[in-house]
């Protein structure tokens, strides 16, 4: 057996329990090896084993059972407990400043790829949800306005006429204050109207005339019709030239883009009970083209029109991730 792996120092520790003991040859070999349990010797567990618990070690090992013929466990020979445990108390684990600085920048660099991500994901969240409740308001109030005076043709300055070239249903552009005073102050609870000073963008609660399409083009657009903020924050511009509602989710907060935090809602020309996401006429609707954020090419600056659909569809904005492919296979799934 070579000793020599075997500090100095604990054999001048232990050498006077070995000399009353008597232990030599296998029996000294025996002893280590239950004493020390590992090829490199553990002081501390030496010194512990010494000091009278040398039983939580476990049974002698096979062949080692020469050391006090009949007993399994050590003898009792102990030294002062100060003595014994000094020397593990002085041995502290700790981690070098390298060590710390490399585990600071690796959460550094993980915290910089995922908070973003999780960020970006939480206010899809929120628009997603904002943009399912104002639809539900509106919804109801329209059909609480049929209830009282008929579908929007009625009453909200629309004059409908058949198109020479496929012979659908037209229309023109809606009366926002007819809107105003028959299906909005009747049935939603409002934060605030801004009729005379809307105009002025900056005297409303929306985000102003710096929009931007779901392709990330500059869309110029000036609201100048009554606007309305609802109680839950969100501002509708009525009766615009596209649409009958413009929607801002989040007021003058950015990104102001369409498909983000910017959506158009129409009275629907084709099934007059209903309201639909895009466009006031029967194009520009459900149509994936409208919803691609990769090219506005052959869309102009419609791109987020119809993105609306979407979320009605499946309650999310996955189309701000996904390939425009894979959105065209998932469009019509879901219900609207």
């Amino acid at each position: 057996m070579d000793f020599k792996q075997y500090p100095p120092h604990l054999f001048r520790e232990i050498k006077p329990f070995l000399n009353r003991e008597g232990l030599e040859g296998f029996q000294l070999f025996c002893f280590l090896k239950r004493l020390l349990l590992l090829p490199t010797p553990n002081p501390c567990l030496a010194r512990f084993a010494i000091n009278g618990h040398g039983s939580a070690f476990g049974p002698m090992q096979s062949g080692c059972s020469l050391i006090r013929e009949g007993k399994d466990n050590f003898p009792k020979h102990t030294y002062r407990p100060n003595i014994l445990t000094s020397y593990c108390l002085k041995k502290k684990v700790a981690f070098t400043l390298a060590e710390v600085l490399i585990t600071l920048g690796i959460i550094g660099v993980v915290a910089a790829m995922t908070i973003p991500v999780l960020i970006a994901k939480y206010q899809e969240k929120q628009w997603t949800t904002a943009y399912l409740r104002v639809y539900s308001l509106l919804e109801n109030a329209y059909r609480m306005a049929q209830n009282e005076n008929g579908t929007f043709e009625n009453w909200a300055g629309v004059t409908l006429s058949i198109s020479e070239g496929d012979g659908g249903t037209d229309r023109t552009k809606s009366d926002g204050m007819a809107i105003y005073n028959t299906m909005i102050k009747p049935y939603l609870k409002l934060n605030n109207t801004f009729f005379q000073s809307s105009w002025d963008y900056a005297a409303t609660c929306m985000s102003g005339s710096q929009l931007y399409t779901l392709a990330n083009e500059y869309m110029p657009h000036d609201y100048g019709f009554p606007i309305v903020s609802l109680a839950s924050g969100e501002c509708i511009s009525l009766g615009d030239r596209s649409a009958d509602f413009w929607v801002d989710l989040n007021g003058k907060k950015k990104p102001n883009t369409l498909g983000k935090d910017i959506f158009m809602i129409s009275f629907d020309i084709v099934t007059r009970e209903r309201l639909k996401p895009g466009y006031m006429d029967r194009w520009w609707t459900d149509v994936p083209e409208y919803c691609n954020r990769e090219t506005s090419s052959g869309t102009g600056w419609t791109t987020g029109t119809s993105c609306g659909f979407w979320i009605l569809r499946h309650h999310n904005m996955d189309y701000l991730h996904l390939p425009y492919e894979e959105v065209k296979k998932k469009w019509n799934g879901g219900w609207w």
